[in-house]
């Protein structure tokens, strides 16, 4: 080792053997009663930084749940009136279906007038004319 090394470290080693003793004694001296209040203040405060913790942690939840109740109110109502929306749809198809078979069914019978009115202009007209010719 260098010179400088050597002299560099001394005082650090110097510390630690001198307070070496020193925390061994604090240690096993007993604590007066501004020591212990203090001890005891660090303890409460540790506490009361939890409790601090645990009200954030518990306001946080309650704001939470606040959001998710709105949300889920938000959807089902969304899903009400997709429901009323599908029923309306639906009964829309089946009128709509309805009146597709009413028109069918009127086509029908329109078909069937024309027929029965063309039968029965050949039949005037295989009557002969409705003058007799002189």
């Amino acid at each position: 080792m260098s010179r400088f090394q050597i002299t560099s470290t001394l005082p650090l080693v110097a510390a630690a053997i001198l307070l070496l003793p020193a925390c061994t004694t604090a240690s096993s001296r007993t604590m007066d009663n501004g020591e212990r209040l203090t001890q005891r203040g660090e303890s409460v405060s540790d506490r009361g930084a939890e409790w601090s913790a645990g009200q954030k942690e518990m306001t946080n939840g309650q704001k939470l749940i606040a959001q998710s109740e709105k949300r889920l109110a938000d959807a089902r109502k969304k899903l009400r009136n997709a429901e009323e929306d599908a029923i309306k749809a639906q009964r829309q198809i089946d009128e709509a279906n309805a009146d597709r078979i009413r028109g069918e069914q009127m086509v029908a019978r329109g078909n069937q007038q024309m027929i029965t009115a063309e039968n029965d202009y050949q039949r005037i007209r295989n009557d002969g004319p409705a003058i007799q010719p002189r």
